[in-house]
């Protein structure tokens, strides 16, 4: 005798169906340079500066920074005021120009540095990379950053956040230290948040780009 199955039952079906065949698929391969942007173009002359050059003109716009403020400066300071800023203007550089360039290109920097790419949304995914802890069930990782290099956020700047994933794993991960690899298999989802971050003597806030809900973590292998 045939059942007539409810809309219900067949919609619930096929949703398992689905999941199934989903939980089946082999999960794509993620590269770290993959999640970095393309971003438009744009004029940065603080590129072709030398790092004296660089320097200088720090000095000459914090001094500058100070003048406005105070409305005046000492004599001595003024003096050396005027001799970064007739150096550089020798060496060919348009120190006004590059003084009001400044904010504008720090922003467009920091609008570089911050973008994300989209495509892996929701997207099964296999990445390997070093992880950063953040929670743990008992001695298991549950929680934790992946960085694409060893030691990353801990004694260095940290990366940009198209360079950090944050990771839950509800079932633990057993690590054996920072500087051991590890695959990461799970569902990417695109979004930035913050997280602080342990170190053995401080604390930090860092950035992330991306989310890996994981089903599986597992030692680095070829």
């Amino acid at each position: 005798m045939t059942r007539n199955l409810s809309p219900f039952c067949l919609l619930l079906a096929g949703a398992l169906g689905a999941r199934l065949a989903y939980a089946d698929a082999e999960p794509s391969a993620q590269g770290w340079q993959d999640l970095v942007p393309p971003v438009s173009a744009y004029d940065d002359p603080f590129l072709a500066l030398t790092s004296t050059q660089l320097a200088d003109l720090a000095r000459v716009a914090r001094l500058c920074e100070r003048q406005q403020r105070a409305g005046r400066l000492s004599e001595d300071t003024a003096i050396r005021l005027a001799e970064f800023m007739q150096s550089l203007e020798q060496q060919g550089l348009d120190v006004d120009g590059l003084l009001a360039l400044r904010e504008e290109i720090k922003q467009k920097r920091r609008a570089a540095a911050e973008s994300v790419d989209t495509s892996p949304n929701n997207r099964r995914v296999r990445i390997s990379g070093y992880l950063l802890p953040l929670e743990f069930n008992g001695t298991e990782v549950t929680e934790f950053l992946l960085v694409p290099t060893v030691g990353a956020c801990m004694h260095v700047p940290p990366p940009p956040p198209s360079q950090m994933v944050h990771v839950t794993f509800a079932d633990g991960f057993g690590t054996r230290g920072l500087y051991r690899p590890v695959w990461v298999e799970g569902t990417m989802a695109v979004g930035s948040g913050e997280t602080e971050l342990f170190h053995i003597d401080a604390t930090a806030d860092v950035s992330f780009g991306y989310r890996i809900s994981a089903f599986d973590v597992a030692d680095y292998s070829e």
